[in-house]
């Protein structure tokens, strides 16, 4: 199964067209589970951003060996000083430290290789990235800028690794095939094929809520999982599948399709700067829950799982 180029269109711009990327991911043992992180809106950049938690995140998953992730979108914040909304009060203090010792790179080339950095440091990092998601941040940066800060943090984690790149929406198929052990005979086959729908999202100050997106999401395209960034919160939804006959002409109903709004590691309101969010009157976003993925392929069974981790974030 290939994956789709965008085509550029008469202006030479890139024309997003639905993606398909496949990953097979081997696995020892019938009682395997694998878990998939997937992590939205980073906005590394930002002095909101919770960094702490970021790298906490970055260190869980490296050091898990059945772990992979994936990314929403709006992995930086990409703001600089063409952007109307920049104010360098609300620069990470290493990014505005950056932007004066650095006069010839441009913020978000500063904040791109950054977050490709601290990627890179961590051993398995690199090589457990499933997908990555185009954010509106990433797409204004390209249109403002003529830079492909997309393209370019994927490039930078795994080299010229156009393949992980799934735009602003698309299909992830993982198949889970299991490994012979030293007295079985050799697999055949995929044991399991999940489906997950991947968008970063859309409109956020166009109406409906965020829950009301990703149903709507869930009515137009056919998958296993649904994962949607974008709107700052953590929602979770079971949808059923309709009603239908098996090969004996029996009635039954097939497994629930499950999806999340994935969150935020974008604080909401800092100390002694009036950011985005706060001048803005929006709510204060998730600051200490994460949502997570737990598959067990031999058994053909998926979960979502949404955890907090109880404690109070520093503001």
């Amino acid at each position: 199964m290939g994956l789709r180029e965008a085509q550029p269109d008469a202006g030479g711009q890139r024309r997003p067209t639905l993606k398909v990327i496949e990953r097979e991911i081997p696995y020892r043992g019938r009682g395997t589970e694998v878990r998939i992180y997937p992590l939205a809106d980073l906005h590394l950049g930002e002095r909101a951003t919770d960094e702490t938690r970021l790298d906490a995140a970055l260190d869980e998953i490296d050091a898990d060996a059945g772990g992979y992730w994936l990314t929403l979108g709006d992995n930086c914040s990409f703001i600089n000083v063409r952007d109307p909304r920049f104010k360098p009060d609300t620069l990470a203090p290493w990014l505005y430290q950056a932007m004066y010792d650095h006069t010839d790179v441009g913020l978000g080339a500063l904040q791109r290789d950054e977050l490709a950095r601290r990627i890179r440091k961590r051993k398995t990092l690199g090589r457990k990235l499933l997908a990555a998601v185009e954010g509106n941040h990433e797409e204004d940066v390209q249109r403002h800028c003529e830079v492909d800060s997309y393209v370019g943090l994927i490039e930078r984690i795994r080299d010229t690794e156009r393949q992980l790149c799934l735009g602003p929406s698309g299909y992830l198929v993982l198949r889970f095939r299991r490994q012979a052990g030293k007295d079985e005979a050799p697999s055949s086959g995929n044991t399991f094929t999940l489906r997950l729908f991947l968008a970063h999202g859309w409109g956020a100050g166009q109406g409906g809520t965020p829950l009301k997106k990703l149903d709507d999401m869930m009515r137009q395209f056919d998958a296993d999982i649904y994962l949607l960034g974008h709107y700052h919160v953590i929602d979770t939804h079971a949808a059923a599948r309709p009603i239908t006959l098996d090969a004996e002409l029996r009635l039954i109903q097939p497994p629930d399709r499950l999806g999340a709004v994935c969150g935020t590691f974008l604080r909401s309101r800092i100390a002694d700067t009036d950011i985005y969010s706060e001048v803005r009157g929006m709510r204060p976003g998730p600051a200490s829950t994460d949502v997570v993925i737990r598959v067990q392929p031999d058994k053909g069974t998926y979960s979502l799982e949404v955890r907090n981790s109880n404690k109070a974030a520093l503001l």
